[in-house]
């Protein structure tokens, strides 16, 4: 008996048309004579295997990849990884020529990744051979870093979809990790490592411009190979781990210069006054301390329980202070996955504690017990907070007065939750207040414009290092342009675009960190940890809970900053 299967649309092209689903499956004839030779392989074909022979959607791709010339079967294997199973049946919905385009790109995409992920398992070697052969006694252990690289793999295997291997959240997380063949390079001797940091930054920055005015949740499933319960052992695993790693390690010249300044707070002395004492390795504090009055007082509580010796010793407060620093983060990041995701907040959260925890250059911090961990802290917890005026306006504040290149940010968490004037009086009014509540007190005699002097100024006399203004000379003529767009940019993403979800104003915070970066003539690794808890939020926040990707995802909803409920097309990135 013939099983007559429902007319359903099926837009082979632009132009669409209604194919009778029958047991025969074909097309009619004015689909066939009108339409490409890609839209006709995968309308006719997916008709006839999936109502025929009633294949899932991944044996119809399977089928047709055995049949059709290379183009056609890497289209078709790109569509397979980056959509679900209901959504094969809509294979063709694409405008003319789409289909070929994507086949070709497909084709890159699969070099790109494979080139990426065999330059990152080299660099997963190199470090820890370059690391050993270092006789610096401030460089972090070995077998650091040989947990760094375990880290690395866990970093990117957990989100690792095998069903979906085309898909860019792997692209996203490779470059997070190629930052460990220069880092490598740079230990081994090779000076012009920043020609590759670079590019790297360069795609994080487009990237998260890209997410934070695109808006559209990604597909599949957040965590396709664990659970969220599972995942929550590892995560305390690799804490316990970190923290090992932290009181084993030793503490370099930034935490030292923030215990010091913290002792100078708690002996009255004056902060930004006098020379700090040259210890050690002579030349490392020539000035006052070049950080915000805010990382000082950080600093306080754990130099009072843990008092400076007044030599550069063990120095248990910065030890203290890092690991503080660091659950400050990861509870950060697991109350913000709760706030992007309502319903499914306890996956999200997890998931991007795992991801900060897991990340090399996380630990990287912690090792070596630098003040970086308070700038990642105080803006994660900016975004907790970002609908809440006074909130976000108070801890930006805080954030600002610690490192001063957090205000950067102010433009954007003015308008995160619109251009309403009352919030954006209250947020500048409360930002204000804080900042001069914890900065006044410390002043030094010559006012702010001391504190400038030996805090920014002397960071922007710093000699070029780290970047590609000093390794290409030629090209130091841009730099005043990229200055120019990295203000710009902090700028415009106050207004565009107009309404945003919270992991939009992630994406938009990290690019304008990403940008004033690569504008600065001097750049290390440890300021990675600035923007990586926002881009980690923006990217996972993308992808939707392991119990929902076999659902139906025409339309998945999101949570705007004001706390409504927005619906985002999906979007193949």
């Amino acid at each position: 008996m013939t099983r007559s299967l429902p007319k359903r649309p099926i837009g082979a092209s632009a132009k669409p048309c209604t194919i009778s689903r029958n047991r025969s499956g074909l097309a009619c004839a004015n689909c066939l004579r009108s339409q490409l030779e890609l839209s006709i392989v995968g309308s006719t074909a997916v008709l006839l295997l999936r109502s025929s022979c009633e294949l899932i959607e991944d044996d119809v791709v399977v089928a047709l990849m055995r049949l059709c010339r290379p183009a056609v079967a890497v289209s078709l294997a790109l569509s397979r990884s980056t959509r679900t199973r209901d959504e094969l049946g809509a294979l063709v919905h694409h405008e003319r020529g789409r289909y070929f385009c994507g086949g070709l790109l497909a084709n890159l995409w699969v070099r790109a990744l494979w080139a990426t992920g065999v330059a990152t398992l080299a660099g997963l070697v190199i470090v820890p051979v370059a690391l050993a052969a270092s006789s610096d006694p401030h460089r972090a252990k070995p077998y650091a870093a040989i947990a760094a690289a375990g880290m690395a793999v866990l970093f990117f295997g957990v989100f690792f979809d095998p069903r979906r291997p085309l898909r860019l959240l792997h692209f996203d997380l490779a470059v997070l990790l190629a930052f460990l063949i220069p880092d490598a390079l740079g230990r081994a001797g090779f000076d012009s490592w920043p020609l590759m940091t670079t590019p790297l930054l360069a795609y994080l920055l487009a990237r998260m411009l890209w997410i934070g005015c695109r808006p559209r949740p990604a597909h599949g499933p957040l965590l396709p190979v664990i659970s969220t319960r599972a995942l929550t052992v590892v995560l305390f695993v690799l804490l316990g781990i970190r923290v090992a790693l932290n009181l084993d390690g030793g503490v370099i010249d930034v935490g030292y210069g923030s215990v010091i300044g913290a002792d100078r707070v708690v002996q009255g002395e004056s902060l930004y006054e006098g020379e700090f004492p040259d210890l050690v390795r002579p030349g490392y504090f020539e000035h006052g301390d070049p950080y915000g009055p805010f990382t000082h007082l950080a600093y306080v509580p754990f130099e009072t329980v843990f008092p400076w010796s007044g030599s550069w010793d063990s120095l248990p407060a910065a030890h203290a202070a890092a690991i503080s620093f660091d659950l400050l983060v990861i509870g950060g990041l697991f109350m913000l996955g709760r706030s992007l995701w309502p319903e499914r907040g306890r996956e999200l959260g997890v998931a991007m504690a795992f991801a900060w925890v897991a990340y090399p250059y996380s630990l990287l911090i912690l090792v070596f017990s630098t003040n970086d961990g308070l700038v990642a802290a105080l803006l994660v917890w900016t975004l907790v907070l970002a609908r809440f005026p006074v909130g976000r306006g108070a801890m930006l504040a805080l954030g600002t007065a610690a490192k001063f290149v957090a205000g950067a940010l102010v433009p954007l968490f003015a308008t995160a939750t619109g251009r309403r004037p009352r919030e954006v009086l209250t947020f500048a009014i409360v930002f204000v207040a804080t900042f001069m509540l914890v900065t006044i007190p410390l002043l030094p005699d010559g006012g702010f414009s001391e504190v400038w002097d030996r805090t920014v100024g002397r960071q922007i006399e710093k000699p070029p290092a780290g970047t590609i203004w000093n390794v290409v000379p030629a090209t130091d003529a841009l730099r005043p342009l990229v200055q120019i767009a990295g203000v710009a940019l902090a700028i415009i993403v106050a207004l565009v675009p107009r309404r945003r979800t919270l992991s939009q104003v992630a994406a938009l915070g990290a690019a304008v960190l990403i940008a004033l970066e690569l504008s600065h003539t001097f750049w290390t690794f440890t300021y990675i940890s600035w923007w990586a808890p926002l881009l980690l939020a923006a990217l996972l926040a993308r992808h939707r809970g392991a119990e929902e990707a076999g659902g139906d995802v025409a339309r998945t909803p999101t949570r705007s900053v004001e706390g409504e409920s927005r619906e985002s097309a999906p979007s193949a990135l």
